[in-house]
């Protein structure tokens, strides 16, 4: 029997909310290019030796109007597995 893992993908977000000030071609490209070195540093340096196996990242910029938002708690906390009901 072959046996195949599962492969783990930790996703991560940032945005970046710009003043009205121009931002050219040439700087958004620095922050993306600085923002994908940062976050590939900071996982090669925290996994263990050959943990980081591949990163895929892209870069978008759109205009957004004001934005709502909202969260529904669901009962209980999701992340506190040692507490007896």
């Amino acid at each position: 029997m072959i046996t195949v893992a599962t492969r783990k993908i930790l996703t991560i977000n940032i945005e970046f909310e710009l003043g009205d000030r121009k931002a050219g071609k040439k700087r958004l490209e620095a922050v993306y290019n600085g923002a994908v070195e940062g976050a590939i540093n900071a996982a090669s340096a925290e996994l263990l030796e050959g943990g980081l196996v591949d990163v895929r990242h892209s870069m978008t910029f759109d205009y957004r109007w004001a934005e709502k938002n909202s969260s529904t708690p669901i009962g209980g906390d999701a992340w506190d597995e040692d507490e007896e009901s």
